[in-house]
């Protein structure tokens, strides 16, 4: 009877446990997708910040206030995939889930992030990822 109970109570934590780590997972998505819709709005209210031709070059692309919007857009983008890979790092599912959108922002935003002083404020271990996983723009048509 003692056996019982003790197997019944691990099989309960077992499942509890994993019943936690899913609702983290679950949490951890929803949070990411509502901070890329945000990101993806902006866009569509700026279509030049989602444009690689001029983001690439985003120095001669903007000027003004335009170009210090752009360099805020550049930031945020940042600032969420910064997110992505911290949350994702003990996730194989998310980070599958991801990759491809810090993909896809490094491909619009990687002259920012590589222009000195704005990717040193970014945790070393994240700039080092970036370096190693995505290439730097290749666009040089403003």
């Amino acid at each position: 009877m003692e056996e019982a109970a003790l197997v019944l109570s691990v099989v309960a934590i077992v499942v509890s446990g994993i019943t936690w780590w899913q609702t983290e997972v679950n949490a951890a998505y929803s949070s990411l997708d509502e901070l890329t819709l945000e990101m993806l709005r902006i866009g569509m209210e700026h279509p030049g910040f989602r444009n690689d031709s001029r983001t690439c070059n985003y120095k001669s692309a903007f000027s003004g206030p335009d170009l210090e919007a752009y360099e805020c857009y550049a930031e945020m983008a940042w600032d969420i995939c910064e997110t992505v890979y911290d949350r994702c790092r003990r996730s194989r599912w998310l980070r599958r889930a991801w990759e491809s959108q810090i993909a896809d922002e490094n491909r619009l935003h990687r002259a920012w992030f590589d222009d000195p002083g704005n990717g040193d404020s970014y945790d070393p271990k994240f700039v080092i990822y970036v370096h190693e996983h995505f290439p730097a723009c290749t666009t040089t048509a403003a």
